[in-house]
């Protein structure tokens, strides 16, 4: 039986696994539709959620003597993209990803950005300039609105930002336009390997069909062999490493004087100018940014006179100069690679304070402290902090550890001199000491801004 009929017949239970942000939208959504919907959620959240639950008609299971009921009497079950699915869950026929639920009631035209890295800001930027042309584009996913939310807002275009977790389990979603930035490892705390991690970032592209596009990371390709489980039409950007891409893909990338070109087959056309290109942002972005304006016909608004740019907050922002002293919030850094990027960026490493911390995710970070050891200083923080300065000192890099970052921060701010940037890039995740890596940035321009 079709799996988009089956889900939109109301007489179903829709279980939602979890009362988080995206479990809330949908707790919201199903009621509108009329939908029987069941709960299963901790006993200990039962005070926090009772004045949410009063609102809406629903079976709750808070008890956990509960949960097998909930399984068998829920016809669907969606659970939140946190939650780690356990090898011995029963029904496991039942599960059906939060991105499947959108993609069977969505009427727009779906873009879909996953990778490690750059995917928020290869998002914001796109979703900006696409509402600068006569398409109005909308955000969600792992970014802004959730992703229920952006079936509710009137658009053209949805523009997704897809997390591993989101994507592990999806089976339907099919975007218009599939992009994987690159792919590094991370997240091996959930996933457990690499390979896992991967077949995760894949379901972005494994539905598509011909008249769809596919933009992917040359080296993330090749690493593949170019056989991508796709049937999209397959754009790769960026510079292969050892071989060149198949004669049917359409490859975008960066000439010598900074141009980005387009080959199609033994044709290449000139996307971009170099003058056309803004500096801002990391160079591989504009590349997925300009394919992508491409297939959709209006990469002419990058060279509009009047065309503004809009990046998210806490990558590489700026914060303020204090004393001779630059002071950058890189907070979105999670992980190394991240990290890595932002000290290219900076172009004077040795003239860098890093602000390093987190947690690492399951990657073993201390095996590629070479990339930070050009910093001036790394003032360690957070939980980890005790074991990565060790780590450094091992490697003869000059390190220190706190359990906080204020008092890293007081401590890089001692150590700045004139012309110094302190860098907080922490390349790690920010769950020992804040909830989001929005918080631990916000958090840090707040101590920044009341230097005196």
């Amino acid at each position: 039986m079709n799996t988009v009929s089956r889900t939109k017949d109301i007489s179903k239970k829709i279980g939602i696994w979890g009362l988080g942000v995206s479990g809330k939208k949908l707790l919201g959504f199903f009621h509108e539709q009329n939908y029987q919907i069941a709960i299963l959620e901790h006993p200990e959240k039962i005070a926090a959620l009772s004045p949410l639950l009063s609102q809406y008609p629903c079976t709750k299971y808070f008890d956990p003597r509960e949960r097998a009921l909930f399984f068998a009497e829920s016809d669907y079950i969606i659970p939140s993209p946190g939650i780690e699915i356990p090898p011995e869950i029963p029904h496991k026929e039942k599960l059906w990803a939060e991105l499947d639920c959108f993609t069977t009631f969505n009427t727009k035209k779906i873009i879909g950005i996953t990778g490690t890295l750059g995917k928020t800001s290869t998002t914001t930027l796109l979703t900006n300039l696409l509402n600068q042309t006569s398409q109005t584009a909308v955000t969600g996913g792992n970014i802004g609105n959730g992703i229920i939310d952006v079936l509710l807002q009137k658009g053209d275009i949805a523009v997704l930002e897809l997390s591993s977790f989101q994507l592990e389990l999806a089976k339907s979603c099919a975007p218009d336009i599939a992009i994987i930035t690159n792919f590094f490892a991370n997240h091996l705390d959930r996933h457990k390997t690499l390979n896992a991690y991967q077949e995760a970032k894949l379901n972005v592209i494994r539905q598509q069909r011909p008249n769809q596009h596919a933009v992917i990371n040359c080296a993330f390709a090749e690493s593949c062999a170019y056989r991508l489980p796709t049937n999209a039409q397959v754009t790769v950007f960026g510079k292969p490493t050892k071989k060149e891409p198949p004669t049917n893909y359409t490859h975008v990338f960066q000439q010598a004087d900074g141009s980005i070109v387009k080959k199609q087959k033994s044709k290449t056309t000139i996307l971009l100018p170099v003058k056309a290109i803004p500096n801002i942002s990391f160079p591989e972005n504009w590349l997925i940014i300009a394919a992508t304006l491409d297939i959709l016909g209006c990469l002419h608004i990058l060279t509009h006179k009047t065309t503004t740019y809009v990046l998210p907050e806490h990558r590489m922002e700026f914060v303020r100069l204090h004393n001779r002293i630059r002071y950058i919030n890189d907070s979105k850094s999670t992980l190394m690679e991240a990290t890595r990027a932002a000290i290219c960026q900076l172009h004077m490493p040795e003239k860098t304070i890093l602000l390093f911390g987190g947690l690492s995710k399951g990657v073993d970070r201390t095996k590629i402290l070479d990339w930070i050891a050009p910093c001036k200083h790394i003032v360690c923080f957070g939980h980890e902090a005790a074991m990565l300065s060790q780590a450094c000192a091992e490697q003869n890099i000059s390190a220190t550890a706190y359990k906080d970052l204020e008092a890293a921060l007081m401590h890089a701010r001692a150590l700045a001199e004139p012309g110094d940037t302190i860098l907080l890039s922490p390349g790690g995740s920010s769950y020992d000491l804040f909830h989001s890596y929005e918080e631990r940035g916000t958090f840090f321009k707040q101590l920044v801004k009341t230097l005196s």
